[in-house]
C-alpha cells in the first residue's frame, strides 16, 4: 500500500497526473456507466455552464485544484502544484491527439 505522499514524491505526483488526465477525459468526452457523464454535460448546457467542460486543458484545471486538495496538504505551493498536474494532463492529452479544441 502506499503510504501519505510526501511534498516530493514522483510516484504521488505521477499517479495524480495519471488521475487528473482520467477525470478530465471522462468529464469532457466519454458517457461514463449510466450516461452520468453524458447526463451531467447535458444537464450543464440546459444551466448554462457547459464552459466547465467544453475545453479539455481548462478542465483540467478544476479536476487537478480538486485533486490537489484530497491528496496533497494545502501549502502556499499548492497552487503551483494544481498547475503543473493540469499541464501534464494537458501533455498527456496532446501527446495521444485528443480531440481539437477551437481556439477562445
Amino acid at each position: 500500500m502506499l503510504s501519505h505522499p510526501s511534498s516530493g514524491s514522483p510516484l504521488w505526483f505521477l499517479i495524480c497526473c495519471l488521475t487528473a488526465w482520467r477525470v478530465t477525459m471522462l468529464l469532457c468526452y466519454e458517457a461514463g456507466p449510466f450516461d452520468l457523464f453524458s447526463r451531467l454535460r447535458v444537464g450543464l448546457v440546459r444551466i448554462g455552464l457547459h464552459r466547465l467542460i467544453t475545453c479539455f486543458h481548462c478542465t483540467a484545471v478544476g479536476v487537478s485544484a480538486i485533486l490537489v486538495v484530497i491528496v496533497y496538504e494545502r501549502r502556499p505551493s499548492s497552487a503551483l502544484l494544481a498547475l503543473a498536474l493540469a499541464g501534464a494532463a494537458s501533455l498527456i492529452e496532446r501527446f495521444l491527439g485528443g480531440k481539437e479544441q477551437p481556439d477562445a
